[in-house]
C-alpha cells in the first residue's frame, strides 16, 4: 500500500475485537497503536495521539487500594481505560495496575505527588512493555492499516516492564 504502510484483513469481527481488546500489542519489539478510521478519510489525515498501556502505580498506601482510588490516581497519568480488579481485590500488593490511554506527543510521567489524609505521597509509575518507537495502526471494519511513525529510536526488547523511561 506504500512506504511503511501495511494492510491486514480479519476473517470476522470477533477476531478484530479480540485484537483491539488485547492492546497494547508489539510487532518486532515495537508498540502498535490502534484506532478508528472513517470511510473516505485520506491516510495522510490520520491523527492518532494515544496508546493504551498497563501502568503499575507504586507506593499507594494500603488503606487506599481500591478501584475508585486507582481510577483517581490513574487520571494523573492519562485517560483511565480499565483497572486490574484482580490486583485491587487482592489488596494491591506492592502496586496497582491501571490501563491508561497515554498521549504519545507528551513525555510519559515518572511519578507524581498526591496529598492524602496520611500526608504527601510520592507515587511512581512503571509502564508495561514500553518501547521507544510506536507504529500507528488504524482499522476500517475488519481491515487494518499500519503506519510507522518517523521516530528513530531502538525498542527495549529485553524488559517486560520498563521503569520510567520517558519524560519527567
Amino acid at each position: 500500500m506504500g512506504f511503511n504502510l501495511f494492510h491486514f484483513i480479519f476473517n470476522d469481527e470477533t477476531q478484530m475485537i479480540r485484537v483491539l481488546q488485547g492492546e497494547p500489542w508489539l510487532f518486532e519489539g515495537y508498540s502498535i497503536l490502534l484506532g478508528p478510521w472513517k470511510v473516505g478519510m485520506p491516510v495522510d489525515q490520520i491523527s492518532l495521539t494515544t496508546i493504551p498501556y498497563w501502568v503499575q502505580i507504586w507506593n499507594l498506601p494500603l488503606g487506599f487500594v481500591d478501584v475508585e482510588m486507582s481510577r483517581v490516581v490513574g487520571a494523573h497519568v492519562g485517560t483511565v481505560l480499565d483497572v486490574d480488579k484482580r490486583n485491587v481485590e487482592q489488596g494491591g500488593g506492592r502496586y496497582v495496575r491501571v490501563k491508561i490511554g497515554l498521549d504519545i506527543g507528551k513525555p510519559f510521567k515518572r511519578g507524581s505527588f498526591v496529598l492524602m489524609r496520611t500526608g504527601k505521597v510520592q507515587l511512581l509509575y512503571r509502564y508495561a512493555k514500553l518501547c521507544d518507537v510506536v507504529y500507528i495502526m488504524v482499522f476500517l471494519d475488519m481491515n487494518i492499516i499500519i503506519v510507522k511513525t518517523n521516530l528513530m529510536m531502538k525498542p527495549r526488547r529485553s524488559q517486560e516492564t520498563t521503569n520510567m523511561t520517558h519524560g519527567s
